[in-house]
């Protein structure tokens, strides 16, 4: 869905005036857990990244950060924490 909704944004402006955090844990991904593995968080995280630098957005300030030995569930304290720290200040 963000893809898509990136893409209908792109459509409409060559600029994204916003301050995005993303982040994962690094063990949402392929550590061998079944249900988790067809969702792709890291896979689908940096691909986001990806698409995002290469619009070139002017006014974008991206930060992606991949919190190592954090799962879907440890790693929410350390993204809320970290992204309010990077869009808030310190």
């Amino acid at each position: 869905m963000l893809f898509d909704l990136e893409a209908q944004l792109a459509d409409r402006s060559e600029d994204l005036a916003a301050r995005v955090f993303l982040g994962v844990g690094a063990l949402e991904e392929g550590q061998g857990v079944p249900w988790m593995e067809r969702f792709q968080m890291v896979t689908n995280v940096r691909s986001l990244e990806q698409r995002l630098k290469a619009r070139r957005y002017p006014s974008l300030e991206l930060t992606v950060h991949v919190f190592e030995d954090e799962t879907h569930t440890s790693v929410v304290p350390a993204v809320v924490t970290r992204g309010l720290r990077q869009l808030h200040g310190r």
